[in-house]
């Protein structure tokens, strides 16, 4: 291998954590007589850390700088990347990189429940948490995949682009390894269920579930639908000039962004914030990780997260 090949070659670290809050619409005959409240609501939130290895395109960065309009030529759904990898990946010569996703999984769901249920006395409705979960541990069943390419923005005909400046757009998918297939990775950890009997939060005795999304982050996704049911923002480098620089003389390089989507399917309404921190180096030792998300916290009824929610334009 001669040295532009080694120069090539990245190892590195990637940090994603999702927040997902949900919460259902009010049915037409509520538990609670006042409707302005949400039914039920659930928070999640997944922590995904591990290291990476993939390659550089560099031949590719010199065409682009040389003909900047070649970045936006090709369609959105095009896998023409200026870096490809992850956590497991091909290395030179058939040998491959193995590398264990690190996951912490946490979710908390609330909802109005009926406390004189089994005692034959009138309703009483109360809005409890009725299920707790968290766990963390290693998952060597699944992988991430990064690919870093130009963004061409998918999507509706009727919305002005936003995108007038060429950016890059990290591509991120995770996947269950063939040789995997019938298993699933999980973890022992906090297991909690609401019981009408008890009228309190009682321990489960199952594992708790730790995979991966397998959706990370898809350019392939319009920022909005014309209906506006959701919007979908994108992780995006803007600073193309810089990334092109490390890319052909590569020594460190950090990116963090975070994305917002919301869906509003009925009965459901979604709200999602996606943070990513990548680190990309040619050699030598990581930088400190950044540190994991905070704790859930049960939200009450009249919290404003609970309340309506309108996209964003």
């Amino acid at each position: 291998m001669g040295d532009e090949d080694l120069k090539s070659l990245l190892k590195g670290r990637i940090i994603i954590n999702i927040y997902q809050i949900s919460h259902s619409k009010p049915k037409s005959d509520p538990p609670n007589p006042n409707d302005k409240y949400k039914e039920s609501c659930t928070q999640q939130q997944t922590s995904i850390k591990t290291e990476i290895y993939g390659r550089a395109y560099p031949d590719r960065v010199k065409t682009y700088m040389k003909y900047p309009a070649e970045r936006r030529k090709l369609g959105e759904g095009w896998h023409i990347p200026v870096f490809l990898g992850g956590s497991s990946c091909d290395e030179i010569r058939g040998t491959t990189k193995e590398y264990t996703l690190n996951v912490a999984y946490q979710s908390i769901s609330q909802g109005w429940v009926d406390i004189n249920k089994t005692s034959g006395k009138p309703p009483q409705w109360k809005y409890v948490v009725t299920g707790k979960q968290s766990a963390e541990g290693g998952n060597d069943l699944e992988a991430i995949n990064i690919e870093i390419k130009s963004y061409v923005e998918a999507g509706n005909p009727k919305v002005v682009p936003l995108t007038p400046k060429p950016e890059y757009v990290l591509w991120i998918t995770g996947g269950k390894k063939l040789k995997y297939m019938n298993e699933q990775p999980v973890a022992d950890g906090e297991n909690l269920r609401w019981n009408d009997e008890t009228k309190q939060l009682e321990a489960v005795d199952k594992p708790i579930h730790l995979g991966i999304p397998y959706t990370i982050n898809d350019p392939d996704m319009p920022y909005e639908d014309e209906a506006g049911t959701y919007t979908y923002e994108q992780l995006l480098i803007k600073d193309v000039k810089e990334f092109d620089a490390f890319l052909l003389n590569p020594r460190v390089y950090v990116f963090e962004g975070t994305a917002k989507r919301y869906t509003n399917e009925y009965p459901i309404e979604t709200t999602t914030y996606v943070s990513v921190n990548l680190v990309l180096i040619n050699d030598g030792p990581l930088p400190p990780p950044s540190n994991p998300p905070p704790p859930l916290a049960p939200l009450e009824p009249d919290d404003d997260r609970l309340a309506p929610l309108v996209p964003e334009k």
